[in-house]
């Protein structure tokens, strides 16, 4: 790596370890659990490719690594949905709906024949299709929550906007960049986890937040918003 793209690596894990720690100081975390695991094992996995680079990076250790962040960004989406629906069940089987049937597609997607010859390419095309599936439950989720007319957690809000930034724009567009010649590949390794980093500072700043005070009576507020008394 360059020494930018080293510098923007230690500023990314500054940055997420900033983002861990409001959700646990704001008590946030107990209703983003699977988005907190999420953070510590990209912590947990990264540094001792840092520190190791010997013995951890690797590709094997990379597609662990990579497999299971894809893994937990569908547990983000599913918990996600789970708390944003909790006070309305009416939406909250649409939502159920809606996520089940993206898990399905993105499964057959995964299993469908992939026209690749070595495994670089082979993983990359799965990959490419279990985030474009993520991020469209992502968008998914997030227009049932307009349609609906729900109020949403802002950490949860950002939480699902920042995974959609993340999935499309810099998995996908800057991806097929990258694969347009060898020229695009040293911008691609840079813009892609610098533009990371700024999403993630966008997380760091509404897990330091306070959560708002209900503008609505407390009672109807519990109701609608189970998640503050979590």
């Amino acid at each position: 790596m360059t020494t930018l793209q080293t510098t923007i690596t230690y500023a990314g894990l500054v940055v997420v370890s900033l983002v861990l720690a409001g959700l646990i100081r704001r008590g946030t975390a107990r209703t983003a659990r699977a988005f907190s695991f999420y953070l510590a094992w990209m912590l947990a996995a990264s540094v001792p490719a840092i520190l190791w680079p010997a013995r951890f990076y690797t590709w094997d250790f990379w597609v662990f690594r990579q497999i299971s962040l894809d893994a937990l960004e569908l547990a983000i989406l599913v918990e996600l949905a789970y708390w944003i629906f909790l006070g309305f069940p009416g939406a909250a089987l649409s939502a159920r709906t809606v996520v089940l049937a993206f898990l399905v597609a993105t499964f057959c997607a995964v299993m469908a024949p992939v026209h690749a010859d070595v495994s670089g390419p082979l993983m990359g095309a799965l990959r490419a299709r279990v985030e474009i599936g993520t991020a469209w439950g992502f968008a998914a989720i997030s227009g049932l929550t307009l349609y609906y007319d729900i109020p949403v957690r802002r950490i949860h809000r950002a939480i699902m906007l920042g995974l959609v930034i993340k999935l499309v724009l810099l998995g996908e567009i800057l991806q097929f960049l990258a694969e347009r010649g060898p020229r695009f590949e040293p911008i691609f390794r840079t813009i892609q986890p610098a533009a990371f980093v700024g999403i993630a500072c966008w997380w760091a700043v509404e897990a330091w937040r306070r959560e708002p005070a209900p503008t609505v009576d407390p009672e109807l507020a519990a109701q609608l918003q189970p998640w503050r008394a979590r």
